[in-house]
């Protein structure tokens, strides 16, 4: 263990967890690596689809050169026929979080799935739970008349969730119709103090992360992603895994419906969408420390000065 991870373990209380969040393409996974080899982490993935082993270039897990000798969890673990939501994510998580802290080495959680971090640091029960009654109502009505109804009863909610898909349209429609309030305020509700938790909010300025992500989207196709969803057996992917960005475009791509170039512009623009939601989200449901990765001058700056800022923090946090 090198001398700098020796002196961050004295002055902590103990190995909480450390989250690390933020949109997607901001540079998460490369922040939490180099973190982790400056004070002796581990990674638990808490993305909905990085989690499943047949999209390694649709959800951009890390390669084998970019983990840089970091153990890593909860990434390319699940068959793309598996389901996967937040509960059993927090299973998942808290086995790997045990066995991490008996290691003596911290928990790095990182991802962007909003539910798989909020499932760690809050009950999962303050949702309504499903109701067939209801869904059975929103099978009769299209897409339009469910985001028409959302917009009614709730005029913030389409500004937080997908309104592409309808699913998540439907769940958003249960749920505040169940709770009787807006969706924002469900998912502020506790019923108990959230534990003491610190975590970095990472981001950058529109225009520098806009391009991240449009050079990523780019990269994706150059290293193959429509082979990778040609070879997958479109009729067994699960509910879950089949919400992967980009997932349903390139399936479009393949049938002939849309072009190559088509289905490129319709994923990028789905992405910076996706992102814009992310920060919305953490926004408004965490209290992490935003980072703004466009003020320093490389990543190895930025995770220096966040080890620093860590070790203030967390040295104060009381035991849990």
């Amino acid at each position: 263990m090198k001398v700098v991870q020796k002196t961050f373990l004295k002055k902590l209380n103990k190995l909480t967890p450390i989250y690390i969040t933020g949109p997607t393409g901001v540079g998460k996974s490369a922040f939490a690596t180099l973190l982790s080899l400056q004070i002796g982490g581990e990674i638990v993935g808490a993305d909905a689809f990085q989690i499943y082993r047949d999209l390694p270039i649709l959800s951009s897990q890390p390669s084998q050169e970019e983990q840089r000798g970091v153990d890593h969890h909860l990434i390319g673990i699940l068959p793309i026929t598996e389901l996967c939501d937040a509960a059993l994510y927090r299973e998942m998580a808290l086995q790997a979080i045990h066995k991490i802290e008996t290691r003596n080495r911290f928990p790095m959680i990182t991802g962007g799935t909003g539910l798989y971090i909020r499932s760690l640091i809050s009950p999962l029960d303050i949702l309504p739970k499903g109701n067939e009654t209801l869904r059975a109502s929103f099978a009769l009505l299209s897409q339009e008349a469910l985001i028409a109804r959302l917009k009614e009863l709730d005029p913030t909610a389409s500004d937080l969730i997908d309104i592409k898909n309808r699913r998540r349209i439907e769940r958003a429609l249960e749920i505040v119709i169940q709770s009787g309030s807006p969706l924002h305020e469900v998912w502020r509700k506790k019923r108990e103090p959230l534990p003491p938790s610190f975590g970095f909010f990472l981001f950058r300025e529109r225009e520098e992360l806009y391009k991240r992500l449009e050079l990523n989207v780019k990269n994706m196709f150059l290293h193959g992603v429509v082979d990778e969803v040609a070879a997958l057996d479109s009729q067994s992917i699960s509910k879950t895994a089949s919400m992967a960005l980009g997932l349903r475009e390139i399936q479009a791509h393949l049938s002939g419906e849309i072009s190559l170039r088509t289905t490129i512009e319709k994923i990028t623009q789905a992405t910076k969408h996706y992102a814009k939601r992310q920060i919305t989200w953490f926004n408004n449901q965490h209290h992490f420390l935003p980072w703004n990765l466009s003020h320093f001058s490389s990543m190895e700056e930025a995770v220096k000065k966040a080890a620093i800022t860590l070790s203030h923090f967390q040295k104060n946090l009381p035991l849990q």
